[in-house]
């Protein structure tokens, strides 16, 4: 799947950008909103997948993300972690959409949604 935030090619890949003055390198983000504070914590788990396939936070796939991985025959200590399931990782995508757009509504931000052609000039760097 090539249009994935951590491609740098997601959906609102310029709001995704302007989150990281916000947000700490470590501890919560809680004071500074609800919505902002579940971005954080999606994040964490985003980045789990893609730098470990999940062996950190696969029990956040469902609390944190919402998504039951099972339904998708993703498994813990699962050596891809879901990365060759394409509708998994579609699912994944379209959660991080929404956390970005409910925290970036909180936090006052714009969402910017990248057009086809700077995506694709982002997939082919």
């Amino acid at each position: 799947m090539k249009k994935t935030y951590w491609a740098r090619s997601g959906t609102y890949q310029i709001t995704f950008g302007k989150f990281w003055s916000l947000i700490p390198t470590y501890g919560a983000v809680a004071e500074k909103g609800k919505r902002l504070e579940k971005f954080r914590q999606a994040t964490q788990v985003y980045r789990d997948l893609y730098n470990n396939g999940f062996c950190n936070r696969f029990a956040e796939v469902q609390t944190v993300l919402g998504i039951t991985p099972k339904h998708f025959g993703v498994h813990y200590r699962d050596q891809s972690g879901g990365l060759h399931v394409p509708a998994f990782l579609a699912v994944v995508e379209r959660s991080m959409d929404q956390f970005l757009r409910d925290a970036a509504e909180e936090q006052g931000i714009d969402i910017v949604e990248l057009s086809e052609h700077q995506r694709i000039e982002r997939i082919e760097r």
